[in-house]
C-alpha cells in the first residue's frame, strides 16, 4: 500500500495495471475516455444523431 498526503504524479506516457482499479471519488480527464469499443465522445455523437422513427433529435445534445 502506498499513501501520500497530497498526490502521486507519474510523468510517463502510460500507466498499465494488470488487475482491476477501484476509485472511490471522481475521475477527471483532459483527454478522451474509451472502453474496448470506442471513445465516449463517439457514444455522444451516436446519441445526438438518433431518433425514434422520425421524432425530434434529443435535446439537450450530449
Amino acid at each position: 500500500m502506498f499513501k501520500a498526503k497530497n498526490k502521486f504524479r507519474f510523468e510517463t506516457p502510460l500507466v498499465e495495471m494488470s488487475e482491476n482499479m477501484k476509485v472511490t471519488k471522481d475521475i477527471k480527464a483532459d483527454g478522451e475516455i474509451a472502453d474496448h469499443k470506442r471513445p465516449m465522445q463517439a457514444d455522444r455523437n451516436l446519441y445526438n444523431q438518433h431518433d425514434h422513427g422520425g421524432s425530434a433529435k434529443p435535446s439537450p445534445l450530449q
